[in-house]
């Protein structure tokens, strides 16, 4: 579906934010996963006797697989996602609207979504000035999806 409304086209790119959000989340949690696989040291000044064998590291590794499978599934989704609004945004005219968009929705800092603030250091403007171009862009993307019926 294309958004057409400015709430469409706003909530259509906080999907795209929420996705890669989810990615981030999922790869944090397979690394986490993952580490708890590795051997742990012996600890000499425990008593523990084994009474039956667990498969625990089987469990594990089908865990680790399973959220690395939904893990490709995000990213295949996102990286859709991401082309179609590319191509939405490579309509603009603004640059600053393109910018401000694609920093805002699409862009990583230090492994976290960046903030307004984050988008109005990288461009040199204030934080009000980015919202502006914000809404300015969020009219223009609304405006373009609009077909000849829908007016």
């Amino acid at each position: 579906m294309i958004p057409k409304t400015p709430k469409e086209v706003k909530e259509y790119f906080k999907q795209i934010r929420k996705e890669q959000m989810e990615i981030t989340h999922l790869v944090e949690m397979i690394r986490s996963e993952e580490l708890m696989l590795l051997p742990k040291a012996i600890q000499y000044d425990k008593d523990k006797v084994q009474t039956s064998p667990e498969d625990i590291l089987s469990e594990k590794v089908a865990e680790i697989a399973e959220m690395d499978m939904e893990w490709k599934k995000a990213v295949v989704n996102l990286k859709y996602r991401r082309a179609q609004a590319e191509a939405m945004l490579k309509q603009l005219v603004s640059s600053d609207e393109r910018e401000v968009m694609r920093w805002y929705y699409m862009s990583m800092n230090n492994k976290h979504l960046m903030t307004w603030e984050e988008v109005a250091s990288k461009m040199a403007y204030n934080k009000r000035w980015i919202l502006k171009i914000h809404g300015n862009a969020i009219m223009h993307l609304s405006e373009i999806n609009k077909t000849p019926k829908d007016t």
